[in-house]
């Protein structure tokens, strides 16, 4: 059995390195332990570090960026000047007042999110080779074969598939709605 373990990583050129050497080099009952670094953009040297240090895959991932800068830069200066004003921490400023006007934007940078991991087929593919264990896009794809392919049961997965990602979209559409549009229209 393969281990694949995931550190998501944002700027952590200093810290990385003390995380990785915490890691354990092997656990009883697992063959292989592989390390996956997901850099939201960083912009140090966070890639060069994960390298150095002997990571096994590195995936750049800053889909999202653009949606969170949007939004930020759409909050009024005014309500966060006025939360210091009285009183209050940048920690709760955050807490109290930025997250719950950020609600739309983070529910649908979630759900992107969600749906990217949900349906992607080659990362599994080039990561999961051989597993016991395999993403439904996987499974589709073991139904179609070079010789025999049983398109009934690959639509009935694919079906089953598509269950969670319309019922997460259903349930926070408004939410989407709300926060792609939310930091378009500055005034």
């Amino acid at each position: 059995m393969k281990l694949i373990i995931q550190i998501p990583c944002l700027n952590e050129a200093e810290t990385l390195s003390i995380a990785l050497g915490d890691l354990p080099k092997s656990i009883p009952g697992i063959d292989t332990i592989e390390v996956l670094i997901i850099d939201d953009g960083s912009r140090d040297k966070t890639v060069e570090v994960a390298r150095a240090n002997g990571v096994h895959h590195v995936v750049g991932f800053r889909q999202n960026q653009g949606l969170a800068r949007a939004f930020m830069l759409g909050l009024p200066n005014d309500v966060l000047q006025a939360a210091r004003v009285d009183g209050a921490s940048e920690w709760k400023t955050f807490v109290r007042v930025v997250l719950p006007m950020s609600r739309s934007a983070v529910i649908t940078i979630a759900v992107f999110a969600f749906l990217n991991g949900w349906g992607d087929f080659i990362f599994a593919l080039t990561l999961l080779s051989g597993a016991t264990f395999e993403p439904l896009t996987l499974s589709v794809y073991s139904y179609i074969g070079e010789f025999q392919q049983s398109l009934g049961q690959a639509m009935a997965l694919c079906v089953f598939g598509l269950l969670p990602a319309a019922m997460l979209l259903i349930a926070a559409q408004r939410y989407i709605a709300a926060g792609l549009t939310v930091g378009s229209v500055k005034g």
